[in-house]
């Protein structure tokens, strides 16, 4: 049994997944998978990382002259992959919408 397979047998036990791992569980591939890594989920929530470099070619065409922040639209999908992510790891079936959606915190790149 490999880590995904692991990870779908018991979607309750708190565990990490590595980019390969995500990789193989969503219907995406780079660029347009965003989840880097998952740190920690259960049956109500799941905890992902997204590292964001200001050599990605969204960020640079994104308010160029302004600071340098996620697009909302990328945004929206990283939350919907989450979303996808724990509704698989949790054996659910279902649409993932973005209804109302708001924007809490803006994604920096902070630098220094």
């Amino acid at each position: 049994m490999n880590a995904s397979e692991a990870a779908l047998a018991s979607p309750v036990q708190r565990q990490r997944l590595d980019f390969h791992e995500v990789q193989r569980i969503l219907p995406y591939k780079s660029p347009w998978l965003l989840i880097d890594r998952v740190d920690s989920w259960d049956d109500k929530e799941i905890k992902v990382i997204k590292a964001i470099s200001g050599s990605e070619a969204n960020m640079q065409a994104h308010m160029a002259d302004g600071p340098s922040i996620m697009p909302g639209v990328l945004q929206i999908e990283l939350v919907n992959q989450a979303l996808m992510l724990l509704m698989i790891l949790q054996n659910m079936a279902g649409f993932v919408v973005a209804d109302g959606f708001k924007h809490v915190v803006p994604m920096y790149l902070k630098l220094g």
